[in-house]
């Protein structure tokens, strides 16, 4: 169906919808792989556009866990991985757990977090990626995961060289801190 759609010689499927949005972006989002192939291959789409929020595809696929769009968008040479949307949030960010809004963060809002360890993954094994984005107010991945209790993903994220900050201003974003504060056994 999205196939004879796009067939249409009148169809422009980079076309800004109101917020923002292109249809890519939203087939990226809902993990549909066959239509981000199509749109790709028409080759009038840009796989890296940013909405209104500064939000590109893969921090969408990123966020939802649609590892295949992910690792598709990555073999693209004009998708930025470390592309941050107006908040400062990466794709890495997005993957690690939910990000709603200012007023979303609170407790019971990342108590659900999912976190996509494997779209984490493929985020950090492709070069170039930046492991420790400064993320919301300056935290870091690491802290976020250890907050919400997400084990696996901690475990990655020290594989994979996160650090630890140490600096003052940091103490009280500090991922013991995070892990105590998320109720976590020690």
């Amino acid at each position: 169906m999205v196939e004879l759609f796009l067939e249409q010689e009148d169809i422009e499927p980079d076309t800004i919808m109101e917020d923002g949005r292109t249809v890519f972006s939203f087939a990226a989002e809902l993990g549909n792989e066959d239509a981000v192939k199509l749109l790709l291959k028409r080759g009038d789409v840009n796989p890296d556009s940013v909405d209104r929020g500064g939000r590109t595809p893969i921090s969408f696929a990123a966020g939802e866990g649609r590892e295949s769009v992910v690792k598709l968008l990555l073999q693209q040479g004009d998708v930025d991985p470390n592309s941050s949307d107006n908040n400062g949030r990466t794709p890495l960010l997005f993957a690690v757990g939910p990000f709603l809004g200012p007023k979303a963060h609170t407790r019971s809002t990342f108590s659900s977090a999912v976190g996509h360890e494997g779209v984490v993954k493929l985020l950090l094994e492709r070069g170039g990626v930046d492991p420790n984005p400064p993320g919301i107010s300056g935290r870091t991945l690491l802290s976020f995961a250890a907050e919400w209790g997400r084990e696996a993903l901690v475990k990655l994220l020290l594989q994979r060289g996160m650090f630890i900050p140490i600096h003052p201003i940091m103490m009280a974003k500090h991922p013991y801190r995070s892990l105590l504060r998320g109720g976590r056994k020690v």
